[in-house]
């Protein structure tokens, strides 16, 4: 997903060769093949949700439909995608509210959506929230709401091998523990755990607590290290110099602490607030812009009118541009308590927004590109994973036809350097 960006580098350095010189020549040549090469736009996977049944559909890179792949689902079902090797996995999880959930994993670029590679129940797997795959690719790792536990998944036979949960030392009488989401960076597993008390209304700072790979505490010395960060956690992503960006809704609003984003520079631990909700409210989503930004979601509840009718939370869509501040994008307000969700699709600079009732391709500027209905989709949606569909990677036959004309409009376009070359010698 990294074409855009070497796409922008050829380019500029082919600015700075001189469009008439040889060195400028070569650039062009080479951003010309990047451009015959290079990846086309991600999918979106997405989930919906209505009167307790749920579905799978997909919009693929130039913005076509596909309703309704996989039906007959629970309701609340949510997608999840990651890669293994070379391949894209689409990993399916059928919340079982406190029982172990239904989880499927699809290879979509291998036999497509007709059967999963793995099917079943995963011990200790309860509403999962979140997943990252470790460096060799041999364990996932997912967030479980509902089970207060981190579970670890081999990813060769998909069954269980280890789960680690906060321990009743470390939370506050009448709390509870619950993972918000999970990281690997460095082969060190980074757990975000949120605090909140049986009625949901209180909430504590959460924390980000450091693992090895064996889910025991990550040591420095004789230092456990972990982190605090915002109460009521809402996501969590890498960003930029190595660091990992956490929104957090902060307590029950209108009354209650307000939300924001903090940034864990994980090298040298240290948590630093770069969003107040102050401004912005309650933030419910945030990803990376491709860049060095965040794209967020901000929430403000608002206070009954003067006849005691209840006025829905106002939600906006805001762009960090780090030492530029906060921009406001537009607004996305929806039905209330609906979920929002963010993604950043970096061939196409697209950034795909969940808001309520309906998905938003949006462009850098914030304008729509275009947007679904949940009529369109097939139902309210409930959840979406940017992937590659395609397992490109995997394809010899694409990847040499690709090589091929590579090569040869490399050949034509570099031949009359050559000449010219050829022709200055004495």
């Amino acid at each position: 997903m990294k074409a855009i960006g070497k796409l922008k580098e050829l380019k500029e350095l082919g600015r700075r060769g001189g469009r008439g010189g040889l060195l400028g020549r070569l650039f062009s040549a080479l951003l010309f093949v990047a451009l015959l090469c290079s990846a086309a736009p991600g999918a979106v996977v997405y989930t919906t949700s209505d009167g307790g049944a749920g579905s799978v559909g997909y919009i693929d890179g130039e913005l076509n439909l596909s309703s309704g792949v996989l039906s007959g689902l629970g309701g609340d079902t949510v997608a999840f995608a990651y890669r293994h090797g070379s391949q894209t996995r689409i990993l399916i999880d059928e919340r079982g509210g406190g029982a172990d959930d239904r989880v499927s994993v699809y290879a979509p670029g291998h036999g497509g959506w007709s059967a999963p590679i793995a099917s079943g129940a995963w011990e200790g797997a309860s509403g999962i929230l979140q997943t990252a795959v470790s460096r060799n690719d041999r364990s996932l790792f997912a967030a479980c709401r509902d089970s207060a536990r981190i579970v670890e998944i081999d990813t060769g036979s998909y069954g269980p091998k280890n789960s680690y949960a906060l321990p009743e030392s470390e939370v506050s009488a009448d709390y509870t523990a619950r993972p918000g989401g999970v990281h690997i960076m460095d082969n060190i597993v980074y757990v975000l755990f949120t605090f909140s008390d049986s009625a949901g209304a209180a909430w504590q700072p959460s924390r980000i607590v450091y693992l090895d790979g064996r889910l025991e505490p990550y040591h420095i010395d004789d230092d456990v290290l972990d982190a605090r960060v915002g109460p009521n956690v809402s996501g969590m992503v890498e960003f930029i110099d190595r660091s990992i960006a956490v929104s957090y809704r902060g307590g029950r609003q209108p009354a209650g602490t307000s939300g924001g984003i903090d940034l864990l520079y994980t090298r040298r631990n240290e948590v630093v607030s770069i969003v107040s909700g102050d401004t912005v409210g309650a933030v419910e989503a945030l990803c990376p812009d491709g860049d060095r930004g965040l794209y967020f979601v901000g929430q403000r509840y608002m206070p009954d009118d003067a006849e005691g009718v209840v006025v829905p939370p106002q939600s906006t869509l805001y762009h960090w541009e780090g030492s530029s501040g906060v921009r406001t994008v537009r607004d996305i307000s929806s039905v209330p308590g609906a979920p929002y969700q963010l993604a950043w699709d970096e061939e196409s600079e697209t950034l795909v927004v969940l808001a309520g009732d309906r998905i938003l391709f949006l462009d850098a500027a914030g304008e729509v590109k275009k947007q679904f209905s949940s009529a369109e989709l097939g139902g309210t949606p409930h959840s979406i994973a940017l992937a590659s569909l395609s397992d490109d990677d995997d394809d010899d036959s694409g990847n040499s036809s690709c090589n091929a004309a590579g090569a040869g409009t490399l050949a034509l376009l570099l031949s009359p350097l050559f000449l010219v070359r050829r022709k200055a010698r004495p």
